[in-house]
């Protein structure tokens, strides 16, 4: 589980801080309420996140991207 602070987030998983800025793949594994279960395809990381914060329409097994702090559908 990640929890995200600014440009850096701490992954619990791996107990290190991150940075935001760099590119990263996701895949959606779980949607529950309001809340998805996004996958790191390269790591393996599970993160926590609010489903307003996806685009619209995300749903489960949706790849995505997350650029500058923003997600977006994988072209």
């Amino acid at each position: 589980m990640c929890y995200n602070m600014k440009a850096v987030y701490f992954c619990y998983t791996h107990r290190k801080w991150r940075p935001l800025m760099e590119t990263k793949h996701f895949t959606v594994s779980k949607i529950d309420g309001e809340y998805a279960y996004l996958v790191e395809r390269e790591s393996g990381e599970e993160i926590f996140i609010a489903l307003a914060l996806l685009p619209g329409g995300a749903d489960v097994g949706d790849r995505l991207v997350l650029e500058n702090l923003e997600f977006s559908f994988e072209i």
